[in-house]
């Protein structure tokens, strides 16, 4: 089970920052998909060998977000999952490939030059019960900066990936803890440091 969930969480990851393209994600050449591929399954034998990382001490926790800080005029998007994002007015859903929804990814929304994006995906919890048991795997998957926090009530994992340019924050599902839904924003700066913050239960 942890070696589907770490796949599929590495896939998922992967598929993030390819996705900020549309046109560049439908037009990419099946080697190109095969090689991304073996790199995944590579990745998870070194995982299972042993080279992750212990989840992090400590955990962050911040005031409630205000709309008002976050740098951008916005709006919030509900989520049937039971959480909501503030997002920039102006950015528009992007379409789902077929392939990001076979590695979990259901929302993508970008902004109007396709530079800064948003996407959320699930999973299933597998043996991960605890935000600190998300850490543990966020830093087997070499992220950094990954630490458990509160954010506006809701216990998360927060994660960045500097080499893919976004960070992210993955918590389990307000209604149906089996599952862990994440909210990933590229690039990294002050709107995707917002965005993350923004994530807010519906029902506190």
């Amino acid at each position: 089970m942890r070696r589907l969930w770490i796949a599929a969480l590495l896939l998922a990851l992967a598929l993030v920052p390819a996705g900020v393209a549309e046109e560049a994600a439908q037009d990419a050449p099946a080697a190109e998909a095969e090689a991304s591929d073996a790199a995944v399954v590579a990745e998870v034998e070194a995982v299972e060998a042993g080279t992750g990382a212990e989840a992090v001490d400590g955990e962050r926790s911040g005031a409630a977000f205000d709309p008002a800080q976050a740098g951008y005029d916005g709006a919030w998007v509900d989520f049937e999952d039971g959480f909501k994002l503030y997002l920039p007015a102006d950015w528009a859903y992007a379409k789902v490939t077929e392939a990001q929804v076979a590695a979990g990814l259901f929302y993508r929304a970008c902004g109007v030059d396709g530079t800064q994006a948003v996407a959320v995906s699930w999973m299933n919890a597998g043996a991960i019960s605890t935000p600190r048991d998300l850490c543990a795997s966020f830093e087997a998957l070499g992220c950094v900066n990954v630490a458990a926090a509160t954010l506006n009530g809701l216990p998360v994992a927060l994660f960045e990936r500097p080499e893919e340019d976004y960070r992210g924050a993955a918590f389990f599902h307000p209604a149906y803890p089996g599952y862990i839904l994440a909210v990933y924003a590229s690039p990294l700066g002050a709107t995707a440091d917002a965005i993350v913050a923004s994530i807010t239960p519906l029902n506190p």
